[in-house]
């Protein structure tokens, strides 16, 4: 989507994929951990490679992250230092790469919370991957005990991070999946929790560069999705805007409307595409011309012709109207200092957030398992555009 980052030529550049190292003993709930955070796609269907004895790579084609994952880590008296030589060449070769893709962008190493221990052979091998250099984050796993308990193994790791000079190593506590228990007859659920901690981290320790495909990746938090697809609509308004100010010194193609509202079309597309990736859902081209076809525009037989139509005299009402209902305020300077005679820009706006808005609802609905089989996802955004319609008070 991006060569470095949202602001960087979107058209035919990929989502740059994030490297995470997962490391832990075994039976820390690694693999419940990446299937929450990543989806279970990535576990069941994505390819597993050996990489090394101690090493396995899993990635997924349509999935822009690679997971490093410590297989069978026991780290044993005998096994130990073989494992630690073994992972920590393994990491310092990919950080002297000069490939910044090739490189591990992020290590989380997972405890089990009620394990309440925390040295000899675990705190040796810690203080090895620490070394690297690699952004690191503890993740205390199955946190469904005492609450007292868990703060107070938090509390020991802390102090003993800090006098062996392990200095800004986080630590997030998480419930990968619901956990029931019984108590006088009655079932109590322990709900998830400290994901979205964890990928917020995440997001703030890796390199710009990969961010974007980490977002995509993630299936946690929408928030995140929801800023990086602002980020993308405000990069095609300044395109189109820089384009503009370009041609206007020749002459005020504003003043030809039509001429410079059939530009939009390429434009708007490509940003289609490119939020649909953010949440993992690739539309086809036919399904991008149909889902353009129903929001608007010149064509006579459209359904909608004048509701988002830059040339009808109540544009900028809608403009405002949907802007204000989908930011999340990142972006309000930008829009106040958006010329209303940027009829394209405005546009891209308008369209941007209406598609946005339509993919958040089809996304949570994929997420919560409440698609008709039957229905394909153009179907549903198609539906979910024309609800957002019918939320507004439209003025023609």
């Amino acid at each position: 989507m991006e060569e470095n980052n949202a602001s960087s030529d979107v058209r035919n550049s990929d989502l740059k994929t994030a490297n995470i190292m997962v490391a832990g003993k075994t039976g820390t709930g690694k693999s419940t951990l990446l299937n929450a955070i990543f989806g279970e796609d990535l576990a069941t269907t994505g390819t597993g490679r050996p990489v090394t004895e101690h090493i396995e790579e899993y990635k997924h084609e349509s999935i822009p992250i690679r997971i490093w994952d410590t297989v069978g880590l026991e780290l044993d008296s005998e096994k130990t230092r073989q494992s630690i030589n073994e992972i920590k060449r393994t990491i310092a070769s990919k950080s002297e790469s000069k490939d910044e893709l090739d490189q591990i962008h992020a290590i989380w190493y997972c405890i089990n919370s009620g394990s309440n221990r925390y040295e000899g052979a675990e705190l040796d091998f810690i203080k090895e991957l620490y070394s690297i250099g690699v952004p690191f984050t503890i993740v205390l796993t199955q946190c469904y005990g005492a609450q007292k308990k868990i703060t107070e193994f938090e509390d020991i790791i802390n102090k003993i991070n800090q006098e062996m000079g392990l200095t800004n190593i986080s630590i997030i506590r998480v419930l990968a999946q619901e956990y029931e228990f019984e108590v006088d007859d009655n079932i109590k659920i322990v709900p998830v929790k400290g994901l979205k901690d964890l990928v917020d981290i995440t997001m703030k320790q890796l390199p710009e560069y990969v961010q974007s495909g980490f977002i995509a990746a993630q299936k946690v938090s929408e928030s995140l999705k929801h800023s990086e697809c602002e980020k993308l609509v405000w990069t095609y308004v300044d395109r189109v805007r820089d384009n503009y100010w370009s041609r206007t010194r020749i002459i005020n193609w504003d003043n030809v409307p039509l001429i410079n509202i059939l530009t939009a079309d390429s434009h708007i597309k490509d940003l289609f595409r490119d939020i649909s990736k953010i949440y993992n859902t690739e539309i086809p081209e036919d399904g991008l011309d149909i889902i353009m076809k129903e929001l608007g525009g010149l064509s006579p037989e459209n359904a909608f012709q004048g509701l988002l139509s830059p040339v009808s005299k109540k544009f900028n009402e809608n403009v405002e109207k949907l802007y204000h209902s989908n930011a999340k305020g990142n972006h309000n300077d930008d829009f106040s200092k958006l010329p209303k005679n940027m009829r394209v820009a405005r546009m891209i706006v308008l369209y941007g957030y209406t598609f946005l808005e339509a993919i958040e609802v089809y996304w949570e609905r994929l997420r919560k398992g409440k698609i008709d089989s039957m229905k394909t996802k153009v179907d549903i955004l198609v539906e979910e555009i024309r609800e957002a319609f019918k939320k507004y008070e439209w003025k023609i």
